[in-house]
């Protein structure tokens, strides 16, 4: 094959470039541009309804699809629990509701005009779509002044950044989030320094003073070894002759 046809050939394939997720941008919020979230979507016409899709969706850290797909007979009220069903092959989970995520369900269920299935529903009754979120959360954020594109994906990368952070270990984060394999949690403990800050807090102090300490530490070790050497029955026991010659060796040694 001559350049010319290599070149050709090259010119007819479609390579594959796999991209950064988002661009490799950042995802989480911090929490005050978390809080900015919650109050724009509060001054929304439906505000409670949207505040509580956002946040649900952080404290469970919910994918737009399982939030949408979210029931009432998921709810026990008596257990104050939420079976939250996953998609994309994670694993279902029953999760305890907040305090005042059960009171904002409860009011947001007096509210509801007809008694749907579903949580989430429009003003006609409908269960919500996964375009109507997005748009709901993408808006919300441009009105809370938040300088990077906000969609509701972020409020699930959030929960895994907080709780990471937070000290949770990843096992627990792992049934948090609904994750199949425990290696999808451990971005999350990856980019979270949090835990670390503080590892050597009062620990190097302490190494200094053992060091310090340390050479009188073994002088003292050496003159009791010596003490207890010398006071032992073998070396009282010991012949003149034996005696003698330990007394050469220490001067032929110190000269």
């Amino acid at each position: 094959m001559n350049a010319r046809q290599l070149r050709a050939v090259k010119s007819n394939v479609k390579w594959k470039v796999k991209a950064k997720p988002y661009d490799g941008k950042r995802q989480a919020l911090t929490q005050d541009e978390l809080d900015r979230l919650f109050t724009a979507l509060k001054g929304n016409r439906h505000g409670h309804r949207d505040y509580m899709i956002a946040l649900m969706t952080f404290l469970h850290g919910l994918r737009v699809s399982e939030l949408v797909d979210l029931r009432w007979d998921n709810i026990d009220w008596r257990k104050g629990t939420i079976t939250i069903r996953r998609l994309k092959g994670s694993i279902d989970g029953t999760h305890y509701l907040e305090r005042d995520e059960a009171i904002g369900l409860k009011r947001l269920q007096r509210e509801q005009e007809s008694k749907r299935p579903h949580i989430f529903t429009s003003e006609r009754g409908e269960a919500f779509t996964r375009f109507a979120i997005n748009k709901m959360i993408g808006t919300a954020g441009q009105n809370a002044r938040i300088t990077w594109p906000v969609h509701p994906h972020c409020l699930r990368h959030t929960t895994g950044t907080i709780q990471a952070n937070g000290g949770m270990d990843a096992w627990r984060l792992s049934k948090l989030m609904g994750h199949a394999s425990i290696a999808n949690t451990t971005k999350y403990v990856r980019m979270s320094p949090g835990p670390l800050k503080d590892a050597w807090r009062g620990k190097r102090c302490q190494l200094v003073r053992s060091a310090r300490a340390l050479p009188g530490v073994l002088a003292r070790n050496a003159v009791a070894a010596l003490r207890s050497s010398s006071s032992s029955p073998s070396a009282a026991a010991a012949s003149p002759r034996q005696r003698g010659m330990r007394a050469r060796g220490d001067r032929h040694r110190s000269s």
